[in-house]
């Protein structure tokens, strides 16, 4: 595939689309094929998403939090039957034969129900939020045959002690929505009554017996574990942030990643750590230039009377430098990561003009004081040519005498490359508005690991993500 290809089918969602409509099409098997693409095509496909986690956790809480922000359409498992058994649904007309003789409706039965409620058009448009359902795999499997898939999976987890206490002091308005006595009370003018949850450790003892074997018929999900033993607004931040992720894709990723940062910042070794981690091509253009320098290529000529001078190198060459790089096969069929280029707006636009359009670019966002000490404390040891840092990797103390500073390492040369990458740094991050900026203070695995997390699983288009 070409890199325009690539850049046109990443930017309209092509492979997500493609792969939609494959899924769609297996579990529907409509009569008209054309038809079931047409709807597609025509609507943005919204969130559908389960809400999992054991009793008295407060799912129907955050299903209503999650549809006051989305719309999506609440369908509780534990009232589902009897919701459409009122209505004369056809499967709730199934279901009204049990409800009326007092029995309790067959599993098959409430499933039908989910089923025939997540097809209909408010949730077809709008979306939906499962909570009440499913308890074991058996019923995870089922569901998951008869075409009901989720966006996005949630995990809801909190002390046993703190579920107890939540379902003895459990109160319902006269709307049906939940408070709880101690936890978020009522406001003063709402009458409620008491409705604490019975049999709670039956129902707890169920749960812990079953959660392994749903989790496992999940695995495959777009999952978030999710500790619901915190203050609801920040349990909520965790949550929305989770939903504004995309569902998880089975469609081709090429990385196409710059990696910007001042120096000292760690933006090489971070960027050899998406190099590593999905096999792609590393490309420092600093090493280009050398290499080209040194193998008296045409372009190695041109470059040479500007490095001879302390020039900067004209953006047209170190575009054309770095182009040809990504051009050759490894990176058209791996992906590349791009170390520390662009540098300037001006080339980030020659890139793009070239067709080459990171899909993922990341900022690293050390203080300077910390850039300072981080150089200015390297060394070399001039006889084995080991680095060693004077604090993070300090020397043997009989070699320390013959340590030598590389002259960029000095204060003086630091500071003036701080100032440079701090002037370009701000139109960079324009040009490229959907950044991940990350702190790049903390150690390597914890860097990367904010890293990545953006990486294979990006957030909102309109987002911007600042990590701290």
């Amino acid at each position: 595939m070409s890199a325009d290809f690539v850049s046109y089918a990443e930017k309209h969602n092509l492979f997500s689309l493609f792969e939609t409509m494959v899924q769609e099409l297996v579990v529907q098997q409509p009569d008209d094929p054309l038809d079931l693409i047409a709807d597609l095509l025509k609507f943005e496909q919204p969130a559908t998403i389960i809400l999992y986690g054991p009793p008295a956790i407060g799912k129907e809480s955050l299903a209503k939090r999650i549809q006051e922000k989305t719309n999506t359409v609440i369908v509780d498992g534990g009232t589902i039957a009897q919701t459409l058994a009122n209505e004369g649904t056809p499967a709730g007309f199934i279901a009204k034969e049990f409800l009326e003789k007092g029995k309790d409706v067959p599993d098959d039965v409430v499933r039908k129900c989910i089923v025939e409620r997540v097809n209909q058009d408010d949730c077809k448009l709008r979306g939906w939020t499962l909570i009440g359902y499913p308890h074991t795999r058996e019923q995870s499997i089922a569901l998951q045959m008869e075409g009901v898939l989720a966006s996005h999976f949630i995990h809801l987890t909190a002390p046993r002690d703190v579920l107890a206490m939540r379902a003895s002091g459990r109160v319902v308005d006269g709307k049906g929505n939940i408070f709880h006595s101690l936890l978020f009370p009522p406001p003063l003018d709402v009458d409620v009554t008491e409705s604490p949850r019975e049999h709670f450790d039956e129902q707890y003892a169920f749960f812990l017996k079953n959660t392994s074997d749903v989790l496992r018929s999940f695995a495959e999900y777009h999952t978030c574990v999710l500790n619901t033993d915190q203050p609801m607004d920040d349990v909520c931040a965790v949550l929305f942030s989770f939903l504004a992720t995309q569902r998880r894709s089975h469609a081709p990723f090429l990385p196409r990643v710059t990696v910007f940062g001042g120096p000292g910042s760690g933006k090489t070794t971070q960027a050899m750590n998406i190099t590593n981690k999905y096999n792609a091509v590393y490309v420092n253009p600093q090493e280009l230039v050398t290499k080209a320098i040194s193998s008296s290529s045409k372009i190695g000529v041109a470059l040479q009377p500007y490095l001879q001078r302390g020039m900067m190198i004209p953006d047209n060459l170190y575009t054309k430098l770095v182009t040809q790089r990504l051009s050759e096969a490894d990176c058209a069929s791996g992906g590349w990561v791009l170390d520390g280029y662009p540098l300037t707006r001006s080339q980030a636009d020659a890139l793009n003009k070239a067709g080459f359009v990171p899909n993922f670019s990341v900022a690293i966002d050390v203080p300077r004081s910390q850039l300072t000490e981080r150089i200015t404390q390297r060394r070399v040891d001039p006889i084995t040519g080991l680095h060693y840092h004077l604090t993070s990797n300090k020397p043997p103390q009989e070699i320390e005498e013959r340590l030598q500073q590389r002259p960029t390492d000095t204060e003086e040369v630091v500071r003036k490359r701080i100032i440079e990458a701090d002037a370009f740094l701000p139109e960079l991050l324009d040009f490229y508005k959907k950044t991940v900026t990350v702190d790049g203070s903390r150690s390597e695995d914890v860097v990367f690991e904010s890293i990545e997390r953006h990486l294979v699983l990006p957030i909102d288009e309109q987002a911007d993500v600042l990590l701290k």
